[in-house]
């Protein structure tokens, strides 16, 4: 048994403890591992940017795009930044700082469906992975009908009455 704060917790509870106004005081100001600091702790959120990129590489698919882009990429980063910041608090608000920084899923120890948060933390994975083969054909055609490349220009043709890349462009 350990304590902070006068709070008691079981090393096999994996550090979770339950909300206290005291843990979230502790955990709220940066603590920093040896060897780091906040530019390496802060590509822990870069991931937040590659579903905005799939935004932007579906583009052709909208009507409006040069207001729907704008204001789509401002909702995906806002929605991102925010639902970051609200699991980062309830996380530092029933967990010790220990376990935050040594254990990489604590979520899913302290979710109440451990099973549905892997499975999603899966899904997403795959997700954005499919979002990756589903926008690189485009860019490339992107490219290719700019003659970024002229050597790639015959890649740019399109096929029947689809915006996107062809079946040989895949």
């Amino acid at each position: 048994m350990s304590s902070i704060h006068g709070l008691a917790w079981n090393k096999g509870g994996h550090g979770f403890i339950g909300y206290t106004p005291e843990l979230l005081s502790n955990n709220t100001m940066p603590d920093y591992s040896p060897g780091e600091n906040f530019f390496t702790v802060f590509g822990v959120f870069f991931p937040a940017a590659t579903g905005v990129m799939a935004g932007f590489n579906m583009s052709s698919d909208l009507q409006r795009p040069e207001h729907n882009i704008p204001v789509g990429t401002l909702a995906a980063v806002f929605t991102s930044w925010f639902l970051y910041l609200v699991f980062v608090f309830l996380l530092g608000a029933i967990c010790t700082r220990e376990v935050l920084r040594d254990d990489f899923l604590i979520a899913e120890k302290v979710s109440l469906v451990g099973f549905l948060f892997l499975l999603g933390l899966y899904v997403s994975s795959l997700a954005s992975c499919m979002g990756s083969l589903y926008g690189a054909p485009r860019i490339l055609q992107c490219i290719a009908q700019e003659r970024v490349i002229p050597a790639l220009a015959f890649l740019g043709h399109r096929v029947g009455g689809w915006l996107g890349p062809s079946t040989r462009e895949i």
